[in-house]
């Protein structure tokens, strides 16, 4: 009866050290998310500017670099999660994977096409476009779609 008590109490107490580095890390991670945002937030308003770089450049690079950074971190978070090294947890890792590669086809390649709007600035909000069928002036864009208002003073959201 004591003995599985011991085998918990054990491996309860070598799991720890890596919960805590995993704590520290997801504490640098917020803070770093943070000064991105407030620094792309300061490029966005203008009170920071680079030759080259627009201004409505900085939220969605700031969403590219935010994705990056979260997986940077979950990379090196990874070995520390208890049970990572487990045949069941790596299973269901690659399903996961896979269920998540196939299923987001269509809104990666509006991400894309929304980024790419963006970079080249096709156009930008109140631009009079034809988008399809569609003429309306532009009132917003994002990653996957844009919104138009037309002349009768309707919004149409319109995928990137």
């Amino acid at each position: 009866m004591v003995v599985p008590l011991k085998t918990i109490r054990e491996a309860v107490w070598a799991t720890i050290p890596k919960l805590f580095f995993i704590a520290i890390l997801a504490f640098i991670t917020v803070y770093v998310l943070k000064l991105m945002r407030l620094f792309f937030l300061e490029v966005e308003k203008e009170t920071l500017t680079f030759k080259g770089f627009y201004p409505e450049w900085a939220q969605p690079t700031y969403k590219i670099c935010r994705v990056l950074v979260i997986a940077f971190a979950a990379i090196i978070a990874f070995p520390y999660i208890p049970g990572s090294d487990s045949p069941a947890f790596k299973g269901i890792s690659i399903f996961v994977g896979v269920l998540f590669s196939l299923g987001s086809s269509s809104a990666i390649a509006n991400n894309i096409a929304g980024f790419t709007l963006t970079y080249r600035r096709a156009f930008k909000i109140g631009d009079r476009v034809k988008i399809a069928d569609f003429v309306g002036d532009v009132g917003n864009t994002r990653l996957q779609v844009t919104h138009l208002r037309t002349v009768k003073n309707e919004e149409i959201t319109v995928p990137n």
